[in-house]
């Protein structure tokens, strides 16, 4: 066979500050007497295609066999590189590029020969610590359009969530476009915008101040907030509507390990929620809002009879990421209201007592009709064990939650066939409710 020369990095990225690991492996068929066998790392930038504006950012040669002889078969070397911290992520975006290469080399004399091969390498900028999202809210100079984002820093594919409210009357829907754009500050103060994604939502006709929630997912691919030697890289999202517009920085953080990112997860869920589609659910195309709860983003839903079942990701101010489901159905007739409970709560306010403790200590009940209302939670309570806590029941909703976190990998269909059993049972003919009961 002929003498091949391969490299492996260790790991699919590296990060800034740390080590890197290279493998290179030499198979041939037969003896070698090597001058030099090496692998090189480099690490460079710029901001433009010309040679001055180039900045390297490591460069270094690990010698891994000296005047020796390489064996017949395979033999494998290793070589550790030294990141430093202050690396940009490598991407190559242009304007401003970050590029890595490792290349292996082997070479003999008499007669000279030489086998390299090249191997392009990830660096990224990584946190050790958790992110913590910043609430933003700006508004137009005239104050007519107002932006409230969840958070202005964001995680590498997280999707961006947040309301816009837009003040003047009108008898029409309103277009309001939303562009997530990066601005790369290059040599000379010089600037350049680039789009990168662009929403438009609808507000709809009415009086003043109408709210509207809006969420879409982040490019998978967009490089980081960063500053090199080089160039600069800044994020914002810009929100246009008729004679108004608001300009929203944003801080873009490289994609994180996922034990040390709080309160993220949604593309993980939307992986969850992905494998119900063929089977009879669809993908809500807009963000919805949750009242008192948040925005739900990404979600799907299904009809089941008269019945809606929606599944989604929850986002709350400040708060983590968490899954919600919710199941709506006809009207129960009963005025039913049933919200988590506290101590100082069951010790000052009376309400519909079910008979079961730890249920009673845990929700607060009241009903228009407390007998039927006993009747229809004595008869449901125990049907709803294998659901995640409840957080809600009236007459038409009964509402799910619990925290879910990145990297959490779930299989969502069994919690979708509970709801889905739930939805065909719960309704005006269920056990206990209304003059059926």
């Amino acid at each position: 066979m002929p003498t091949t020369v391969s490299l492996h990095p260790t790991t699919p990225y590296f990060r800034a500050g740390g080590p890197a690991q290279f493998a290179m492996t030499i198979d041939t068929d037969h003896r070698i007497e090597v001058h030099e066998a090496y692998i090189r790392l480099i690490i460079w930038e710029g901001a433009t295609n010309r040679i001055r504006d180039r900045w390297t950012v490591l460069d270094e040669r690990c010698v891994v066999a000296d005047r020796g002889v390489i064996p017949i078969g395979s033999t494998t070397f290793s070589a550790t590189f030294q990141i430093p911290a202050t690396c940009p992520p490598t991407h190559d975006t242009r304007p401003g590029f970050v590029v890595a290469t490792a290349t292996a080399v082997v070479a003999k004399r008499r007669p000279w020969r030489r086998w390299d091969t090249e191997q392009a390498v990830v660096v990224r900028r990584v946190s050790n610590g958790p992110v913590v999202g910043v609430r933003s809210q700006q508004r137009s100079q005239s104050g007519l359009l107002a932006v409230d984002l969840r958070s202005n820093r964001l995680t590498v594919g997280e999707p961006v969530v947040g309301w816009l409210r837009w003040s003047p009357r009108s008898d029409r829907n309103v277009m309001v476009t939303m562009q997530l754009a990066s601005a790369s500050r290059l040599p000379g103060d010089a600037s350049k915008a680039q789009l990168w994604h662009e929403r438009r939502f609808s507000v709809p006709p009415g009086e003043h101040d109408r709210t509207v929630p809006w969420a879409f997912d982040m490019p998978a691919d967009l490089p980081p907030s960063y500053e090199s030697a080089s160039h600069t890289r800044d994020w914002r999202l810009v929100v246009r509507g008729p004679g108004e517009s608001v300009t929203v920085p944003l801080e873009i953080i490289d994609a994180m390990m996922p034990s040390t990112t709080r309160g993220l997860g949604a593309e993980e869920l939307g992986a969850g929620l992905s494998p119900l589609l063929p089977h009879g659910w669809e993908a809500v195309p807009d963000a919805v809002v949750v009242p008192s709860h948040g925005i739900l983003w990404p979600a799907v839903r299904r009809d089941e009879g008269a019945s809606e079942i929606v599944i989604g990701a929850l986002h709350a101010d400040s708060e983590p990421l968490r899954l919600y489901a919710r199941v709506t159905t006809p009207s129960l007739g009963l005025g039913l209201r049933v919200v988590p409970s506290s101590p100082l709560r069951e010790l000052f306010v009376s309400d519909v007592e079910v008979g079961v403790r730890d249920w009673d200590r845990r929700y607060r009940v009241s009903a228009r009709d407390e007998a039927g209302a006993a009747a229809h939670l004595a008869a449901w309570i125990g049907e709803l064990t294998s659901l995640p806590p409840l957080v809600a029941w009236d007459d038409t909703h009964l509402a799910f939650s619990r925290a879910f976190g990145w990297g959490e990998s779930e299989d969502l269909r069994p919690l979708a066939s509970e709801l889905v059993r739930v939805a065909r049972a719960h309704g005006p003919k269920a056990p206990g409710a209304g003059p059926y009961r």
